[in-house]
């Protein structure tokens, strides 16, 4: 059934994305994070590219009849970034070939990056990716929520997606910010779905059983009480919610979270500190150009002892920060990191010098989002994850989506005669 109304839509949903191309970038969203294969569909049908050269068809049509071309701030780092990652495929340690085939992926990625950047081109339009996502995460994670209430262990894979349960607990951390601040909505229906929402993501989160998204429900309480005006009433809010998960969660949940303060009783937790430090040590043998773009799962082997005893292979460090550095270098990860402080630079309040207060509440739910991912990022591998390019899209476009509204407020300014 799913299938055939999938095809049924499919010829409308193509002439819709060549006409409005943010509606491809929702599709391509909700490809992503909905997972069609699963829906019975042919190998031969890659709709994931369809789609991308259908919203980009639209996009050239658009800046023929005059549409700008954006090149923000943060697309001209990610495009460094490749530059120094290309120099270091040329030079890598083990496999030349694993450089380039992880390349030609990213530069998909930027390419998803640029498109919503140069699609989004109101706050409307913004507004409607934000929820492709939420929207998209909300269908994700019911696999999740359906498993993860009925097992006494955790979950490794998440039926249909293929992803694991890390993977779903960071998006819940790049998506709760964003219902939080939706709860200040000046749509009614808004307010209603992000009360909905918001329990629901909390729950997700708690149910993949992550260290990670424990430490991000803990980062965005923090930072939600920081900047909330009532900070009692938010804290005890917080408190009681907190309570309430702790008391309905899952045992597994509450012995992995032990496992953050005694984690040399838990295997995962050991492992990944020896590939932390496996990684120092590449970076010190290689300092300059680093040892290549996914060489790391290849190396690693030959500085894990126990990993690679155990599971007879290598894997990649579990921080995105020590893995750039050691297939990289020093400068890649500047840039990285460089990346991250453009990001947040363009998400700054305005709300000081009044502007549109559901653009700024947007603005902050990125930012905190960007955050938790930063977060994410020191305990796994998140670097060529395909959400967070589009999220990064939508926040690297929040600068001219600012000019755009000061332009109207001066257009539309009483003039004194």
């Amino acid at each position: 059934m799913r299938r055939i109304l999938f095809l049924s839509l499919f010829p409308v949903a193509l002439l819709f994305v060549i006409k409005k191309p943010v509606y491809g970038i929702c599709i391509l969203i909700a490809f992503y994070l909905v997972a069609p294969q699963i829906w019975g569909l042919p190998l031969s049908i890659k709709p994931v590219y369809l789609f991308t050269a259908l919203t980009a068809t639209g996009w050239i049509i658009a800046v023929s009849k005059g549409k700008k071309v954006i090149i923000t701030r943060e697309l001209v780092l990610l495009l460094i970034l490749f530059g120094l990652m290309l120099i270091s495929a040329n030079q890598a340690v083990v496999s030349k070939q694993a450089s380039f085939s992880f390349l030609k992926d990213l530069f998909k990625l930027i390419i998803a990056a640029f498109l919503t950047i140069n699609t989004i081109d109101s706050i409307k339009k913004l507004n409607i990716v934000i929820w492709s996502i939420l929207c998209s995460a909300l269908w994700m994670s019911k696999s999740m929520i359906i498993q993860g209430l009925h097992v006494e262990q955790r979950i490794d894979i998440v039926i249909g997606l293929g992803l694991g349960p890390n993977f779903v607990a960071m998006v819940m951390g790049m998506c709760i910010p964003l219902v939080i601040q939706k709860l200040n909505s000046a749509s009614k229906i808004e307010k209603m779905a992000s009360y909905v929402l918001l329990p629901y993501f909390i729950v997700t989160m708690i149910v993949t059983g992550s260290r990670a998204g424990f430490l991000s429900l803990l980062l965005i309480a923090a930072l939600t009480s920081f900047r909330a005006k009532k900070k009692l009433k938010i804290i005890c809010i917080a408190i009681i919610v907190a309570i309430a998960s702790l008391t309905l969660a899952p045992d597994y949940y509450l012995e992995r979270m032990e496992s953050i303060v005694e984690y040399q009783e838990e295997s995962s937790a050991v492992s990944r500190l020896e590939l932390w430090n496996a990684g120092l040590m590449m970076w010190a043998a290689h300092p300059f150009w680093g040892i290549g773009p996914a060489n790391f799962a290849l190396l690693s082997p030959q500085y894990v002892e126990w990993r690679s005893a155990r599971s007879h292979q290598g894997l990649q460090a579990h921080n995105m920060y020590i893995e750039i550095l050691a297939e990289v270098g020093v400068q890649g990860l500047i840039v990285y990191l460089l990346f991250f402080v453009s990001l947040l630079w363009s998400l700054r309040s305005r709300r000081e010098v009044g502007y549109d207060s559901d653009m700024d509440n947007m603005g902050i739910g990125f930012r905190d989002g960007i955050l938790n991912y930063m977060l994410f990022a020191m305990f796994g591998p998140v670097l060529f994850r395909d959400i967070f390019f589009y999220y990064a899209g939508c926040a690297s476009v929040f600068p001219q989506l600012i000019n755009q509204v000061d332009e109207e407020e001066h257009e539309n300014a009483p003039t004194i005669d």
